[in-house]
């Protein structure tokens, strides 16, 4: 079993410490007794139990491939509690972020992993590190206070200098041990330290991957529960026709679910017509049917008109009342404030066109916008000329005043709108198809 290193032997000294300081206040007591008894509900239990049966039929595997030995297990642990559990409790978004596993895999192998491994294999002496930790996880305190505020960017620069200095001297002391003691350090027990976080993490995905897929069916069952409350043989055809048709696609699952919550079918007619209405709409997002431009655009590609400035549109569905609509997550435009100012993008139409498409900033900090309004500039050329083509190119001085305007280009009606609202404002503009209302 790997000894623990005088770094990890600090953090444990000081994490002990906490805990006992905390534990001697009585509503901070009694606060975390509600959150350990709260932590062995029955489906976690068995969620952890699960996952503690995954990882270790991944160990067996390595060990049966000379991969992982008892030495190893410390690691293991550490892996488990820092990147498995951790994992298992933040599913819901997981679930909803499709680019988390390609991620995860890049970051698993990616060269800042050997980094880090150097930077961990050796530690200064136990007086040094005891300093160390609790004074870089104040300054890490401070940075994180000191970045929401402009008045504080100094001291936010000075605290991140701090951490990256500490950074390189780790790596600087990590490394400068490794050559002074190579052939220990290129050791085949160091190898597998090394591999085992690694490939632990590879093996793991394929179970967070289906624990997802479980969490995403829990959570849309519930909903169906509520749907069809009065009608239990309605319920378990729904049920039994999501799992038939949609499987391990959970992207498709919730399209499903949202469509059925707004139009909440009553038969079970309606329900199959719900599942293929989804797949009508996969396919022509695969491949867009041309608009006219008297139309309007066509929506699938309209989603695509800002790309370029960092906005991903999500799902152009149907709404209700014939009302189709997609928009981005808000685009964050970083600051120093507390609230950053943010960009979003929306599209607006019917089921076969655009019929309207908006570009808003929200400044939360007006003293601090330059940068902000002339990202927002910046996106309304794009969508502009993405939108009308090149005679768009003499909006843009029009649009950098900041004036309220309303004008018709290329058979479009193009419009700007500034609204006030308590400590900031809003800026929107609006290209509207010819026989859409303007703002």
């Amino acid at each position: 079993m790997g000894e623990f290193n005088n770094r990890e032997i600090a953090l444990l000294l000081w994490a002990m410490a906490f805990i006992v300081l905390m534990a001697g206040k009585s509503n901070i007591r009694e606060s975390a007794i509600t959150v350990i008894c709260a932590f062995f509900q029955r489906m976690i239990v068995i969620s952890l139990t699960f996952a503690v049966v995954w990882i270790c039929v991944c160990i067996l595997v390595l060990f049966q491939c000379g991969l992982w030995q008892w030495s190893n297990f410390k690691t293991t642990l550490v892996w488990g509690i820092t990147f498995a559990f951790v994992t298992m409790f933040d599913v819901q978004r997981i679930s909803e972020d499709n680019t988390f596993f390609a991620k995860t895999v890049r970051d698993t192998i990616g060269a800042t992993v050997i980094v880090t491994f150097i930077a961990e294999s050796y530690s200064f002496g136990l007086l040094v590190e005891l300093i160390l930790v609790p004074a870089l996880t104040l300054v890490t305190c401070v940075k994180a206070v000191a970045e929401g505020k402009p008045e504080y960017v100094p001291a936010a620069k000075f605290c991140n200098a701090i951490l990256i200095i500490a950074g390189l001297t780790y790596v600087g002391y990590g490394l400068y041990q490794a050559m002074m003691n190579f052939d220990d350090f290129v050791s085949l027990s160091n190898l597998r330290e090394f591999l085992v976080p690694i490939l632990l993490s590879l093996l793991f995905l394929p179970f967070i991957f289906i624990f997802s897929v479980y969490v995403t069916y829990e959570i849309i069952f519930l909903r169906l529960s509520w749907l069809f409350n009065d009608d239990k043989d309605l319920r378990r055809y729904a049920k039994f026709q999501a799992i038939f048709n949609f499987k391990l696609n959970i992207t498709l699952l919730r399209r499903w679910a949202r469509d059925i919550t707004i139009n909440q079918p009553s038969t079970r007619s309606d329900i199959k017509n719900a599942i293929t209405q989804i797949k009508k709409r996969i396919i022509r997002e695969l491949n867009p049917p041309m608009v006219p431009s008297q139309e309007g655009w066509c929506p699938y590609n309209a989603k695509k008109f800002v790309s370029s400035i960092g906005l991903s549109v999500g799902e152009y569905y149907h709404a209700g009342d014939g009302q189709w609509f997609a928009n981005s997550k808000m685009l964050e435009l970083k600051n120093n404030e507390i609230f950053s100012d943010n960009l979003a993008y929306y599209v607006e139409g019917n089921e076969h066109a655009a019929k309207r498409l908006k570009l808003r900033l929200n400044v939360n900090a007006p003293s601090n916008s330059s940068a902000s309004e002339s990202r927002f500039l910046d996106g309304c050329e794009v969508l502009l000329r993405a939108a009308i083509g090149d005679s768009a190119a003499n909006l843009r001085e029009r649009i950098s005043r900041g004036d309220d305007f309303n004008e018709i280009t290329e058979d479009r009606h193009i419009a700007l709108k500034k609204e006030e609202f308590s400590g900031g404002y809003s800026k929107t503009l609006v290209i509207n198809h010819d026989d859409a209302q303007v703002i």
